[in-house]
């Protein structure tokens, strides 16, 4: 789809990196509740 819209590789590669480190970021924030949690239930 995006290459029949004339999107260049870099800008589809700029995407696929920008989705990636929001879901990095996702699960660092999905990791660092689930820690706080476990230390409260010692």
């Amino acid at each position: 789809m995006a290459k029949q819209n004339n999107v260049t590789n870099e800008e589809i590669v700029e995407t696929m990196q920008v989705a990636r480190y929001m879901k990095q970021a996702t699960v660092n924030d999905t990791i660092a509740n689930s820690l706080k949690i476990l230390e409260g239930e010692k």
